[in-house]
């Protein structure tokens, strides 16, 4: 995933059971802030989804320090009729990943990021 240019980059990701989500990315000084919201237009936020985000640092600069650092959270997605509308402090899910995590040379550099979303039943 590329960081975006822009302050704000919105994706559009298709669960497997037709569920609908909004992968929100942004820029925050020199972090990544990655969120995700699920939108549904049910009153009821039912079913839940548990929301997995981690990203990898870059590899480690000597083959001595061979541990790579991770960064990673778990909650229960965010839902909502209109994605956009969600204020940051209502969202749940959110990594906050750090600069040096952006890897590539010049201009983009690009974020590894991984997710994953399980449907609680």
């Amino acid at each position: 995933m590329t960081r975006p240019s822009s302050p704000f980059r919105r994706i559009v990701i298709q669960g497997e059971d037709g569920s609908v989500f909004v992968l929100n990315i942004g820029v925050h000084g020199s972090a990544t802030i990655v969120s995700l919201v699920r939108v549904s237009v049910r009153t009821s936020a039912w079913p839940l989804y548990m929301v997995k985000m981690w990203a990898r640092g870059p590899p480690p600069s000597s083959k001595a320090d061979c541990k790579r650092d991770v960064e990673r959270m778990a909650a229960n997605a965010s839902s909502s009729a209109s994605p956009g509308a969600v204020p940051v402090e209502e969202l749940t899910p959110f990594l906050v990943v750090p600069g040096p995590y952006l890897v590539g040379d010049g201009s983009p550099k690009q974020l590894r990021l991984y997710i994953r979303m399980c449907k609680h039943m």
